[in-house]
């Protein structure tokens, strides 16, 4: 097995650098379960339509960046109709000069070769928004405890300021599923 991409020692798009005692932590991820997703993906061109509904085309719900890249391609060709597999993504990969970004033709390889089929798809893209939304409820917890240990405003003001950053958090779950519902009626 080769060695990952050095692009994947990042964080998430989540501020959790903001909530005390986070500093040298880990922000919650599950790598397995996004490679298990991209590399569903890539086995199989319809696993992508049926992680749509429920990951979107977000690839910031994706803790390591090359993943993210990967998966803005994937589902750039998707939406473009174009055949998906090892030789299609890697000559697109090559064309936007991204194949370094997101590893080699062997850690692609490596992603299709990490799941024995496409089936689990939906349940690896669960599992990456799960994460995701740990992630950003970090964020939120530690915009709140910066903004009430600056305390230039009123508590009341921050309360509802605290309110609103964890609403948006649940309303992303929310819109996910309703977006779910839309596509099973469409």
């Amino acid at each position: 097995m080769t060695a990952e991409p050095a692009s994947t020692l990042s964080t998430s798009t989540s501020d959790t650098s903001r909530a005390p005692g986070l500093i040298g932590r880990v922000p919650p991820q599950d790598i397995e379960a996004e490679r298990g997703l991209l590399g569903s993906m890539l086995l199989n061109r319809e696993a992508i339509g049926d992680v749509l509904p429920i990951i979107g085309q977000r690839s910031e719900r994706f803790y390591r960046p090359d993943h993210r890249k990967l998966f803005d391609v994937l589902i750039q060709m998707y939406d473009r109709g174009d055949p998906i597999d090892l030789v299609t993504v890697r000559n697109e990969l090559e064309r936007r000069s991204l194949l370094k970004d997101v590893g080699d033709v062997d850690y692609l390889v490596q992603l299709a070769e990490s799941v024995p089929s496409h089936l689990h798809a939906e349940h690896y893209a669960r599992l990456v928004i799960d994460k995701a939304m740990l992630r950003d409820l970090i964020g939120a917890a530690g915009q709140v405890i910066e903004e009430a240990h600056n305390h230039h405003e009123e508590a009341k003001e921050i309360l509802d300021r605290a309110e609103q950053l964890l609403f948006n958090v649940t309303d992303q779950r929310v819109s996910e599923q309703a977006e779910q519902i839309r596509e099973l009626l469409d």
